[in-house]
C-alpha cells in the first residue's frame, strides 16, 4: 500500500505543472476561464470536472487533431497527461510535498507582446442586451499618425471576456465603415461584413478567440497601416443573461523594415449547403490546384453550429497527399486559425482539398432550432457555412501576382456568384445580394447581365448606393457619360462620402470640360479619402487644364 502510495500522482509534482502550462493561461485569478486552476484548493474542488473534460479533450480547448499538421500555441494534453487527472482523482487528490511546486506562473495586465507603439481603442462603451440572438458589430478606431507605418504585430484586446466570442480586424481607407458609423446611434455598426472599403491588411488575418496568444506576424511580412485611415474591429457577441458593456481595443507594434516578401490569402468553401432536417451526416467538398510553388503558412476553417468534422489536405502532383488539418469534433465556440511550427511547401500543381461534415439532428447539443429544420447557406450563425483559409507566401511577387489572378478568375469570381445566386434563391428580394452579383457579372464583362441584376436592385431597394454606383460603372464602359452621370449623382444623394463615386464624377465633368466642378469633386474625394493615388493624379490632370492667370496689370 505505501508503495502504491508513493506511485501516486500528487498536485505539486505532477499535476500543477500540466496545469501552469497548459491551463492557467486562461484559469486564473482575473483570466478568461470561469474560475482559476492555480491553487490546490481550487483544483481539488473540481478534480472530477478535470478528469472528466481532459479525457474527452473538451479541456483544453484545441480542436486539430495530431499527425494533421503541427501548430505553433498548441493546447492538446497527451495521453499520459491526461491519464495523470485521472489517477489523481482516484488517488484522493493529494497534495503532494511543496518542495515539488513549481514556480507559480505570473500574471499581469500588460499587453502579452510588451509595450505597444500605438493603442487604439474605441472611446465609448456599447452596451450588449442580456438576451437576444447573436451580435456582430463593427466598432470604427480613427487612425491619425504623422507618416505611414509597417506594422509587425497586433494583439487584439475584446472588452469583455464573457460576451465576445471572436474578434477580427480590418482597415478601411475610404471613410465608408466612418459613414456606416455615423449613421448607426450606438457605437459601431452592425453586420458580418465591415463593408465595402474596410479588407484584412493584405495576405493577413489578425484575429482573437479565447485562449489565443499574441504572435508576431511571420519575419519579413509586416503590412502597411496609413497615417489617416479607420482600422475596424469586427466582434461576435454572444449574450450572457445580462446586460454587457464592450470596450474593444488594439495594439499595434511597428517596425521600419518594409516588407520583404507578400503574403496571399485564399478560402475555398461550398456555397450550396442544403441541409436537411435531421441529416447526421452531411457533406461538402471544395479544391482548387495552386498554379504556383507556395510556402503554406496557416489554414483556418469557419463553420457554424452544425459543423462536425473539417479536414483539410493537399494531393500532390507526385501522387502523394499531405495531411493539413484534422478536427474530428468541430466546436464553433473554440474556432481558430493555426499557424505552422514549419511551412508546409506544396509544389505547383497541388491540389488543396477541403470536406466537412454536418450534423442537423436532435442529437447535436449544438443544434440553434429545437426540432431540427432545413438549413441552408447564409451568413447569420442560424445559417450554415462552410470555407477553409490558406495563408501562403509565394516564392516572389511574380509568383504572387499569377496565384492572385489565377484564383480571382478561376475561383473566387465564379463561387463569389454562386454564393450571391444561393442566397437569392432564398430570398429574391435581397438587394445586397443582386448587387453582388451585378459587380462579379461587371468584373468578368458580362455587362449587359449585370446592368439586368443591377436595375432589378434598386427597383428592390432605390436607396442602395451600391447598386447605382455599379450601374455607373457600366455606363462609362459604354462611354455613356450622361447616364453615368446621372448613376454617380444618385450615389452622392444616398452616400456623400463615396470617395471613388466622388472622383468618377469629377472625371464625368473633365470629359464635359467643366474643371472647376471637375476639381471641387476630385478635392472631395481626397478629402474623404487622403490616400487615392488615382484622385490624386486626375486632379492634378484637372488642375493643369485650368486657364493660366492674367498678367498682373501695370
Amino acid at each position: 500500500m505505501a508503495g502504491d502510495a508513493a506511485k501516486a500522482p500528487t498536485f505539486t509534482r505532477d499535476v500543477a505543472p500540466i496545469l501552469y502550462a497548459q491551463c492557467a493561461h486562461c484559469h486564473h485569478p482575473g483570466g478568461i476561464g470561469p474560475f482559476s486552476l492555480v491553487e490546490y484548493a481550487e483544483v481539488k474542488k473540481r478534480a472530477k470536472l478535470i478528469a472528466r473534460v481532459t479525457a474527452s479533450r473538451y479541456m483544453p480547448p484545441w480542436l486539430p487533431a495530431p499527425g494533421h499538421g503541427e501548430f505553433e500555441g498548441e493546447r492538446r494534453l497527451t495521453d499520459d497527461q491526461i491519464a495523470i487527472f485521472a489517477r489523481w482523482l482516484e488517488a484522493g487528490t493529494p497534495p503532494g510535498d511543496a518542495k515539488d511546486l513549481p514556480p507559480r506562473p505570473r500574471w499581469s495586465d500588460d499587453w502579452q507582446l510588451g509595450r505597444p507603439d500605438l493603442v487604439l481603442k474605441l472611446s465609448a462603451p456599447y452596451t450588449l442586451p442580456a438576451e437576444g440572438p447573436d451580435v456582430y458589430r463593427n466598432f470604427v478606431l480613427p487612425v491619425n499618425l504623422p507618416a505611414d507605418r509597417y506594422v509587425r504585430a497586433a494583439e487584439i484586446r475584446p472588452g469583455n471576456l464573457r460576451a465576445v466570442h471572436h474578434a477580427f480586424v480590418f482597415v478601411d481607407e475610404t471613410n465608408s465603415a466612418r459613414t456606416l458609423d455615423a449613421a448607426d446611434r450606438a457605437p459601431g455598426y452592425p453586420g458580418m461584413s465591415p463593408g465595402p472599403g474596410a479588407s484584412a491588411p493584405d495576405g493577413h488575418c489578425i484575429a482573437w478567440q479565447p485562449g489565443k496568444r499574441a504572435l508576431p506576424e511571420p519575419a519579413g511580412t509586416a503590412w502597411l497601416l496609413h497615417r489617416k485611415c479607420d482600422v475596424v474591429l469586427q466582434l461576435h457577441l454572444r449574450p450572457s443573461g445580462k446586460r454587457e458593456t464592450i470596450q474593444p481595443s488594439i495594439a499595434l507594434y511597428f517596425t521600419d523594415q518594409p516588407p520583404e516578401r507578400d503574403l496571399y490569402t485564399l478560402f475555398i468553401r461550398s456555397p450550396s449547403i442544403d441541409i436537411p432536417a435531421g441529416a447526421k451526416d452531411y457533406a461538402i467538398d471544395a479544391s482548387y490546384t495552386l498554379p504556383v510553388e507556395a510556402s503554406l503558412l496557416a489554414i483556418w476553417p469557419h463553420l457554424h453550429y452544425l459543423g462536425h468534422e473539417v479536414h483539410g489536405w493537399a494531393e500532390l502532383p507526385d501522387g502523394t497527399t499531405k495531411e493539413l488539418l484534422s478536427i474530428p469534433k468541430w466546436d464553433f465556440n473554440w474556432q481558430g486559425d493555426y499557424r505552422y511550427t514549419t511551412p508546409q511547401v506544396l509544389p505547383k500543381g497541388a491540389r488543396l482539398r477541403f470536406h466537412a461534415t454536418y450534423d442537423n439532428s436532435a442529437d447535436n447539443p449544438r443544434n440553434p432550432h429545437r426540432p431540427p429544420q432545413r438549413v441552408r447557406y447564409g451568413p447569420e450563425t442560424s445559417d450554415e457555412m462552410g470555407e477553409l483559409f490558406f495563408q501562403f507566401l509565394p516564392r516572389d511577387r511574380a509568383d504572387r501576382d499569377l496565384l492572385m489572378r489565377d484564383f480571382t478568375e478561376n475561383y473566387a469570381l465564379p463561387d463569389s456568384m454562386a454564393a450571391s445566386r444561393a442566397l437569392l434563391e432564398r430570398n429574391p428580394k435581397d438587394a445586397t445580394s443582386r448587387t453582388q452579383l451585378g459587380t462579379t457579372l461587371i468584373v468578368i464583362g458580362r455587362l449587359d447581365d449585370a446592368e439586368k441584376e443591377l436595375l432589378q436592385a434598386v427597383q428592390d431597394n432605390p436607396a442602395l448606393a451600391r447598386a447605382h454606383y455599379a450601374l455607373s460603372s457600366i455606363y462609362m464602359a459604354r462611354n455613356d457619360a450622361a447616364r453615368a452621370k446621372a448613376a454617380l449623382l444618385k450615389t452622392l444623394e444616398l452616400e456623400a462620402t463615396n470617395s471613388d463615386a466622388h472622383n468618377d464624377l469629377g472625371n464625368i465633368y473633365l470629359f464635359e470640360n467643366d474643371v472647376p466642378a471637375a476639381i471641387a469633386q476630385l478635392e472631395e474625394a481626397l478629402r474623404l479619402n487622403p490616400n487615392d493615388t488615382l484622385a490624386q493624379s486626375n486632379l492634378q490632370k484637372a488642375k493643369a487644364r485650368l486657364p493660366a492667370p492674367m498678367p498682373a496689370g501695370k
